[in-house]
């Protein structure tokens, strides 16, 4: 294992700048590099900018892509040179960053301007802040700056970083926006949004600076017209490759590198997961040749793997590329060679043929489940607080279908207690995005049912209707959640009481030196799953090798059906809370 994790230390590129005197205060971090954000002044030019940061003028075109002259107001981001720090004779307090902190959540807890900040704390990445790291709060500024100025500032610094960022737009998110809200906002997936902010919880909040990806523009010119299109015509009669004996060679296509060569956490994670599935196939006497591809998260990379590397055209099992806009070139090679291709984590639109294999559930079923609890003898209780939770409120008018429901704007004069009925039992559906206003509707709803109890009254059953979500935030008391009977779906769960997942944890440990993530668990089971199906297949059909399979996998079950354009799993997990603190899992 440690040539392994070697073998991960060599993918990062260390990005060493130099420098003299700095024009502006602000240095931000940008991809893992540091940048001055200079805004043009009027009679700037490229000469006179050089001078003043002691950069060459092809330095700054080079990064400021089609940059030939100045334009006043502009933004540019000009190379920062590390210099040794001056004397100061400012007193300082230290911000120790924690889980979800934000720019903006520090600026307004000091009342401190976001320029002060950003001048205060060179290189800082204000979509990234790094948990544990300290952020200098200059005393003297704190308590001078309004929350709304506050608001202002970030707005105009987010359009700033999105001018001369090259993959990405800086967004600042508003209350009640979700990944999927952004993802529909922007025309992209929850997937790349995750990716693109190692969002391992999957949490936003309000006021975070989240990276979306930019699309690349169509030239007017180059747009097909109507009448040329053709069709998507996906043969479903790939004859997919079985094993007939001897080494198996799988290769794994990962976006390991952005194109400064800074290291993509997750996608390290998936495939440090990915390694202990391939020590276990070697424990059980399988013969298995892996090749690890940096796609950087380029089509153009991607093709020239699939072009150019002669190991990667003996593939028995791809897994990758994570984004489907990457995948073209191995998709092509896939059909034509009957090799079995998976999606590790996105959701893919277009149907590839049956050798595809997406392992993320489709979204269009992913309630399916919670359809028994919404009934026509049940009293059905909406109960909003807070920031509305609009992406569950939208599905669970779906999965209501027309059914009678009532609504409760908790802590505006409602009691929960006066939407009960009696005898019957009562569907508490809790919409809210917001962390400690669902903690606290269901302390009231738990309160509500034990003063029923305390006064002797008979008692309405009550049942609550949860999010995924809540399974990633760190405050809520998660004793209600079997209390009240919560049932939710999730497509990550990990059972930490399982054995075998200890088990995976401490190896992982003792290997890394780092717990796992969902990352981790998902690159464990990507492999282990369709390997083992793979040399299966020597006596049936892949895909009922792959669905017979009898390991349990790490995370959710998999069972893959074909939906005429692909294989997709169709295994949302249904989490049943129960008063005698067990779980039960559908």
């Amino acid at each position: 294992m440690k040539r392994f994790f070697l073998m991960l230390l060599a993918l990062t590129t260390v990005v060493t700048m130099a420098g003299q005197d700095k024009k502006s205060d602000r240095v931000v971090s940008i991809d893992g590099t540091k940048y001055y954000l200079h805004t043009v002044q009027p009679k700037e030019t490229m000469y006179s900018l050089s001078r003043t940061y002691g950069l060459a003028i092809e330095d700054i075109q080079a990064n400021n892509e089609g940059m030939e002259m100045l334009k006043a107001g502009e933004v540019v981001k000009l190379p920062f040179r590390e210099q040794a720090q001056k004397a100061s004779s400012r007193l300082f307090k230290k911000h120790k960053v924690v889980r979800h902190d934000t720019l903006y959540s520090i600026a307004k807890k000091y009342g401190v301007s976001v320029d002060v900040i950003i001048a205060d704390n060179p290189g800082i990445d204000v979509s990234a802040l790094k948990i544990g790291s300290r952020i200098n709060i200059r005393k003297s500024e704190m308590g001078a700056t309004q929350n709304e100025h506050i608001e202002k500032e970030l707005e105009v610094f987010a359009q700033e970083i999105s001018q001369v960022a090259e993959d990405y737009t800086l967004h600042l998110t508003q209350p009640g926006e979700t990944l999927y809200s952004l993802s529909r906002m922007y025309e992209t997936t929850v997937e790349e949004i995750t990716a693109l902010n190692d969002l391992q919880d999957g949490i936003i909040k309000a006021g975070a600076m989240v990276r979306i990806p930019k699309k690349e523009q169509v030239k007017e010119e180059e747009v097909v017209p109507e009448e040329v299109v053709e069709e998507n015509v996906v043969p479903t009669d790939v004859v997919v490759e079985r094993y007939t004996g001897g080494v198996m060679n799988i290769s794994m296509l990962l976006p390991l590198t952005n194109a400064q060569g800074r290291v993509r956490e997750i996608f390290m994670e998936f495939y440090q997961g990915a390694l202990l599935a391939l020590e276990d196939l070697k424990t059980e006497g399988r013969s298995v040749a892996f090749n690890l591809y940096d796609t950087k998260n380029s089509a153009e990379e991607v093709g020239r793997i699939v072009e150019q590397s002669g190991e990667f055209g003996k593939s028995n099992l791809i897994i990758g590329p994570v984004y489907e806009r990457n995948s073209e070139a191995v998709v092509e090679f896939a059909r034509s060679k009957g090799v079995v291709m998976v999606s590790p984590l996105a959701i893919v639109e277009k149907d590839y043929g049956n050798m595809f294999y997406q392992l993320s559930p489709a979204p269009q079923n992913k309630n399916e489940k919670l359809k028994q609890y919404f009934t026509a003898d049940k009293n059905i209780i909406f109960v909003y607080s807070g920031q509305k939770d609009v992406e569950m409120e939208r599905e669970m008018l779906e999965l209501l279908g027309g059914l009678p429901h009532s609504e409760v704007a908790y802590g505006e004069g409602m009691l929960l207690e006066e939407s009960l009925k009696e005898g019957i039992e009562n569907l508490f559906v809790v919409i809210s995005a917001n962390e400690t206003e669902t903690d606290r509707v269901l302390a009231a709803i738990s309160s509500m049912h034990n003063n029923r109890l305390a006064r002797s009254m008979t008692n309405a059953p009550v049942k609550v209707i949860g999010n995924s979500r809540w399974l990633r935030y760190n405050n809520i008391e998660r004793n209600l959640f079997f209390k009240l009977d919560v049932s939710l779906v999730t497509s990550y769960h990990v059972d930490i009481s399982n054995q075998t997942i200890r088990n995976f944890d401490k190896r992982y440990m003792e290997a890394f030196g780092a717990f796992p993530t969902l990352y981790s668990y998902r690159g464990y089971d990507a492999v282990k799953l369709f390997a083992g199906a793979y040399f299966d297949s020597a006596s049936g059909e892949f895909s009922e090798s792959l669905n017979g399979r009898q390991l349990p996998p790490l995370q959710v079950p998999y069972h893959f059906v074909f939906d005429g354009g692909k294989y997709v799993n169709d295994q949302w997990t249904l989490l049943d809370y129960k008063s005698d603190y067990t779980i039960s899992v559908k």
